[in-house]
């Protein structure tokens, strides 16, 4: 999941725990479920009362294994949460995430690493790149045969939710717009 400043700030403020160590964060199922609700929630339930809603979530998730069975209803007194529509839209999220696996690869050996398509060597930042100064999907599909619709928004989804590290690097100068 792409980690916006919201979220960073949870984690640093151990209102989320996240996997993967200080360096790569990543957020599990009760931590997306967590901050999709937490935003409605806020201004209702003190810190205390979030605190207790997260470990819920966390407890629960555990003891069903994933989201099938989840309890939709939460309570904490004196509210309570129904979750009917933030698991369904989370679970919908987490399976199309699933499937960019299937499609994106990471391999040493192929462009050092790179992600790229699974069975190519078309890097995923690169059609992210190329969808973001305009071209349309079926341009991208036209000119790489290699692909198939499902295959680039696989690639379009992982480039966004896998942002690279560091600065973005500065446009040379021969690709900068031109101002009058």
């Amino acid at each position: 999941m792409t980690l916006g400043s919201s979220k960073h700030r949870a984690i640093d403020r151990d209102e989320v725990e996240s996997g993967g160590g200080r360096r790569r964060r990543e957020l599990g199922v009760p931590e997306v479920l967590y901050l999709r609700v937490r935003r409605e929630l806020t201004p209702v339930l003190s810190k205390g009362a979030r605190k207790k809603l997260y470990r819920s979530f966390r407890v629960e998730f555990d003891r069903k294994g994933g989201l099938v069975g989840f309890r939709r209803r939460f309570g904490v007194r004196p509210v309570h949460v129904e979750m009917g529509e933030a698991v369904e839209r989370v679970a919908e999220r987490m399976r199309k995430l699933e499937a960019v696996w299937r499609h994106v690869a990471q391999d040493e050996e192929i462009r050092g690493g790179e992600p790229v398509v699974r069975g190519t060597r078309i890097p995923a930042y690169l059609l992210a790149e190329l969808a973001e100064e305009g071209a349309t999907r079926k341009e991208l599909l036209e000119d790489s045969p290699a692909l198939t619709p499902e295959t680039l928004e696989a690639a379009l989804i992982y480039a966004k939710t896998h942002p690279r590290r560091g600065r973005k690097p500065k446009m040379p100068p021969w690709r900068r717009p031109v101002t009058a």
